[in-house]
């Protein structure tokens, strides 16, 4: 294997034990694992207590506890193979890899932005999604709760409000559930909307339904890439158009179609990033001006939390 890597070294204060599996006919996997309750990127090559690994493959290692999707020979041997669960020695990671060709890897992958005055975050991934947190310093930590969560207390791990230079940090989606990430670091969650709550699932719910009727309030939303926005219109009065700008938009200007229809419910699949603007042209603009009938509706691959 011809891994590409950063390199980058880095130490991680942490724990560990040794965990001894059979998985193969004469394969084993021993574990270590961070006292970090998510994942650390793939290492090149990596020092446990003393002793030294180097990367073998990317492979599910879930049935074993390990956090990380990693799978290492002990360096000197060609027998049994590692991965890295809870113990109790520090660990050495010499050079951080992006990609192993002809590896395993994860299906799915789900950048998130993570920087100082950013939106909180609530999305939805499928299971086995690799979750990339695009930082640059500051961390990211678990919470245990919504509550925690909501008042930006509970940093879970080891030195949770201390900042780090593991750039991007990596979490595998394996298991189900929500589960709540922040800044640790001084004021970043509370301050800086520096936290996302991600629920993990076999499939997300990509639907978003929009109310369509005269006397509505203007809509703003954001929805995830892949999301079918649902326009839900009744009777044949009304009719939903796509402007071309915000002016546009602003203006209740531009219709392309003046007619009510029966195209009942309306339905618009958000699969390119941007700001989109649609509107119901019935009345050359009067349902659009006087009646709120208007969406202004951004795409994006991570929405800031309503």
């Amino acid at each position: 294997l011809q891994p590409t890597h950063s390199t980058s070294i880095y130490l991680i204060q942490t724990t560990y034990r040794m965990v001894q599996m059979t998985i193969l006919p004469l394969v084993w996997i021993v574990g270590f694992a961070t006292s970090h309750t998510s994942p650390l990127p793939c290492c090149l090559h990596k020092t446990v207590g003393g002793v030294s690994y180097t990367l073998d493959q990317k492979a599910d290692t879930s049935a074993y506890n390990c956090l990380e999707n990693c799978v290492y020979q002990s360096d000197g041997n060609t027998g049994p193979l590692f991965c890295f669960a809870a113990g109790d020695l520090e660990v050495v990671c010499d050079g951080v890899v992006t990609d192993i060709p002809g590896a395993t890897g994860p299906a799915k992958q789900k950048t998130l932005p993570w920087f100082l005055g950013m939106d909180p975050m609530e999305l939805c991934v499928e299971t086995g999604t690799e979750v990339i947190f695009n930082k640059t310093g500051h961390n990211v930590v678990l919470m245990a709760n919504q509550a925690d969560y909501d008042a930006c207390t509970g940093f879970l791990g080891e030195n949770p409000t201390v900042g780090n230079n593991i750039d991007p940090f990596i979490w595998q989606a394996d298991t189900d559930g929500t589960f709540y990430f922040a800044c640790g670091v001084g004021t970043h969650c509370s301050a800086g909307g520096m936290k996302a709550k991600i629920t993990v699932a076999p499939k997300c719910s990509t639907t978003k339904t929009l109310p369509w009727t005269f006397g509505m309030q203007p809509l703003v939303v954001c929805v995830e890439t892949g999301t079918a926005v649902i326009f839900d219109k009744t009777g044949s009065g009304h009719n939903v158009n796509q402007l071309a700008s915000e002016s546009e938009y602003n203006g209740c200007t531009g219709f392309t179609d003046t007619q009510g229809n029966s195209d009942n419910p309306f339905l618009y699949q958000a699969d390119t990033t941007g700001v989109f603007y649609f509107a119901c042209g019935v009345g050359s603009g009067f349902h659009c001006n006087n009646g709120g009938m208007k969406a202004m509706v951004t795409v994006a691959d991570a929405c800031p939390e309503e």
